[in-house]
């Protein structure tokens, strides 16, 4: 068993607070790699073909990339390609790092938060933190596809800060649909966002509840579920559509306390807001 190490120019290597993977800390322009596995990993490889020749998005998230479970939710989105789950990766700093993701939450969206479209709500009985994106409340004319991305991705990344898991933090999606009707469908900009969400968050959705079904929310479903499978292939384990007593149905998976009123709990949404760790 020997020690696996590749450094560039004075990285240092430090075990990972969970459990001992190997971590990566790097300088600005430092990368490195140690471990001494008895057999290497599958996610164990990926990080040694990140660190081969890391590009300069790679170098500054070395503590994304040397995070195991971020290699292992890449690399289940790759079905197992370590080639395809490093492209990915490497894609995704990149995105970051364009994006400006680092400090999007400190970013001010308050004229398109009012609107009551996509906000945090509570956690349901397995301590999962829950996203509502209340599709009525959509305005294509409101804003700019771009700008309404961007306030997606600060939404979530606020949510996801909060939790010490991140960014490995995982969330439900209320993907309520009540009053929908033809003026707020957004074929531009629901492609937009499912494709940014599908590369740069795979497995972290864990369920997508659709409610509640009237006949148009059924024929728009129809419509947006195989755009949705387009872009990310599994989205159908995750659908959860609730059919009938919707309230009911969530009251089985969620505490009164954790569901805002209107679906039969009793949550004030503003102590809800999420408070999100800054990034650095």
């Amino acid at each position: 068993e020997t020690a696996l190490s590749m450094s560039r120019q004075g990285c240092d290597a430090a075990e990972s607070k969970s459990g001992g993977s190997p971590q990566l800390r790097c300088s600005a322009s430092e990368i490195s790699l140690a471990a001494t596995p008895r057999t290497k990993m599958d996610w164990e490889i990926l990080m040694s073909r990140l660190c081969e020749n890391p590009s300069p998005s790679v170098l500054r998230y070395g503590d994304i990339v040397s995070d195991r479970a971020v290699c292992e939710r890449f690399l289940e989105a790759s079905h197992g390609d370590i080639g395809r789950a490093a492209d990915m990766l490497t894609e995704h700093c990149q995105w970051r790092e364009s994006f400006g993701v680092d400090r999007i939450t400190d970013e001010d969206f308050s004229e398109l938060a009012a609107t009551g479209e996509v906000y945090w709500v509570g956690h349901d009985t397995d301590g999962i933190p829950t996203l509502t994106w209340r599709i009525c409340k959509h305005d294509p004319g409101r804003t700019t596809s771009e700008h309404f991305v961007r306030f997606f991705i600060h939404t979530i990344e606020s949510g996801m800060r909060a939790s010490a898991e991140y960014p490995n933090t995982r969330f439900n999606i209320f993907f309520d649909i009540e009053g929908l009707s033809p003026l707020h469908f957004d074929h531009a900009t629901f492609a937009a966002l499912q494709t940014v969400l599908a590369n740069n968050y795979p497995k972290v959705r864990r369920s997508l509840f659709v409610f509640p079904l009237s006949w148009w929310a059924q024929l728009f479903w129809g419509t947006i579920a195989p755009l949705l499978a387009a872009v990310q292939p599994d989205i159908e384990s995750k659908l959860c559509v609730l059919r009938g007593d919707h309230r009911a149905q969530l009251l089985e998976r969620y505490a009164p306390a954790q569901l805002e009123p209107r679906l039969g709990g009793a949550l004030d949404l503003a102590a809800a807001r999420p408070i999100p760790r800054p990034y650095a």
